[in-house]
């Protein structure tokens, strides 16, 4: 199927054994990136050479936290945990617009509203992993973030 948009959608896919980032052009055509080992980040904007023409309005912001993201990836000691997922979503280091988590100059700013993360550990020994921070009414100056971590079995 193809969809029509004019925007950037990227997808993020994961289970026990790989993870997929999916960037849907306009047009509908994909580019599609896996890995069985490592990381796969995205921000705002398409990645891809093929996706280039289509940045037509690239936002300094989202080249700021696809940069920052890509380090922090980097430069943590691994194993990553969910633990260091959940610090990097609240990184402000470049200020309220232009961090991976966006607090905005004012409320009316483009900002980050919600994150949500996953650990699914290999094999299926353990419990998957939900993490959730979100706000219920982001259109209010003031409204308080949610936050909830949460273990689900698996069921055969």
């Amino acid at each position: 199927p193809k969809l029509n948009h004019k925007q950037a959608i990227h997808i993020l896919l994961a289970d026990q054994e790989e993870i997929s980032l999916i960037e849907v052009l306009p047009g509908g055509e994909m580019n599609v990136d896996s890995t069985k080992r490592g990381s796969l980040f995205h921000t705002n904007h398409f990645v891809k050479e093929n996706g280039a023409q289509y940045n037509t309005k690239l936002a300094k912001s989202s080249l700021t936290r696809y940069e920052r993201i890509g380090k922090l990836l980097h430069n943590t000691p691994k194993p990553l945990t969910l633990d260091h997922f959940i610090a990097f979503s609240k990184d402000q280091n470049a200020g309220p617009n232009d961090s991976i988590f966006r607090t905005g100059k004012t409320y009316l700013s483009s900002r980050t509203i919600s994150v949500m993360m996953a650990r699914i550990p290999k094999d299926k020994e353990g419990p998957v992993e939900l993490y959730i921070r979100y706000q219920a009414n982001p259109d209010l100056e003031d409204d308080p973030w949610i936050e909830k971590r949460e273990l689900f079995e698996f069921k055969q």
